[in-house]
């Protein structure tokens, strides 16, 4: 997974956009007193654990860190996470936008703090084994505060993306909301070329579950080639992106 998101990284920043992957933290690493002992997989780590762990040797520019501010906020006068809940409130999701906004802009952001607490959260619902539909993909178009910030922006997410969405509307023009794990999405054929900027979200125990299709991002990358601006993609065993550079690249080695 974090060599996709390195070749994703690389395609869009050497087109000059910006792109920002955000990782929601579990309950338990923010409020373990809320959740008590969670048993770790059987080879003893969990898929975030080994991202993080190769994000060490091999760290991903686009990545906005989550764990340190909200474990942080957690001391302060709001709870970032509700005890019913699985996932952040409308307070962590400020926290999160707040994040994003230094990433970017090296300065914090007055965002309006919408705490949203829904009624239907499922943990009770995963403590009596009753299953929660698995959302479907949907797609929205919003429109953002910002005539420049971060333009028209494309965000992917999970469960954990609507209470952001209040606190991305002041940093954007126009916002395409697709609820899916899988960039692109294959579904609602949307166009990366057309955003000035693309952000993920996923959450900790999702992450095994985000797909980049590499034959899409390659087939991106000749699309570049064909507009205003080059950039070379090198593809290894007609699998693997390894290399992204900017320009017409003749030979390689």
């Amino acid at each position: 997974m974090l060599l996709e998101l390195h070749a994703l990284e690389k395609i869009i920043t050497a087109s000059g956009r910006d792109f920002r992957f955000l990782v929601v933290p579990s309950k338990a690493s923010i409020y373990p007193e809320y959740v008590g002992w969670t048993p770790l997989p059987s080879h003893g780590q969990g898929a975030f654990d080994l991202f993080r762990e190769a994000q060490r040797h091999f760290p991903l520019k686009s990545l906005v860190p989550l764990e340190v501010p909200l474990f942080a906020g957690k001391f302060g006068p709001h709870r970032l996470y509700d005890p019913a809940a699985s996932t952040w409130n409308g307070h962590g999701a400020a926290v999160a936008a707040d994040a994003l906004h230094r990433s970017l802009y090296k300065r914090e952001i007055a965002t309006p703090v919408i705490p949203a607490t829904d009624p239907d959260d499922d943990l009770e619902r995963q403590a009596f084994g009753i299953s929660t539909p698995a959302p479907v993909a949907t797609v929205r178009h919003l429109k953002g505060f910002h005539a420049d910030g971060l333009g028209r922006t494309v965000i992917y997410g999970d469960t954990g993306i609507e209470r952001l969405l209040p606190h991305l509307l002041p940093m954007v023009q126009g916002l395409d909301v697709i609820e899916s794990g899988n960039i692109p999405s294959g579904r609602f054929e949307e166009d990366l070329r057309a955003y000035d900027s693309l952000l993920i979200q996923t959450t900790a125990s999702t992450l095994e579950d985000l797909s980049i299709d590499l034959d899409a991002l390659r087939r991106l990358g000749s699309a570049l080639r064909r507009g205003q601006w080059d950039i070379t993609v090198s593809v290894w065993m007609d699998r693997d992106i390894i290399r992204v550079r900017p320009g017409r690249a003749a030979t390689a080695y």
